[in-house]
């Protein structure tokens, strides 16, 4: 749970504006900063709590750059067919 502080709405309301403006988002900062509560809180505001509408992933000093462009690449081709099924 956040709470509702200046700093924790300030930097809710620029996530949300970079997700609506389809932008990529890297958030940085120490263990138990609030990063993954702060995209938590996000994603329940727009009912969009479990995959596929929210994947997390855990990186840390020993995960390899490929395999996050990999998951990445695959997290694209999984959302385009959902996107071309709709339409």
């Amino acid at each position: 749970m956040l709470v509702p502080v200046a700093s924790t709405r300030c930097n809710l309301r620029r996530l949300a504006l970079a997700v609506s403006a389809g932008s990529a988002v890297l958030l940085e900062g120490p263990v138990g900063s609030g990063k993954t509560s702060l995209v938590e809180c996000l994603a329940a505001s727009v009912g969009r709590t479990s995959s596929p509408h929210l994947l997390k992933i855990q990186l840390g000093d020993q995960m390899d750059s490929k395999v996050v462009l990999l998951f990445s690449a695959f997290v694209k081709k999984i959302l385009f067919r959902q996107i071309k099924i709709f339409f």
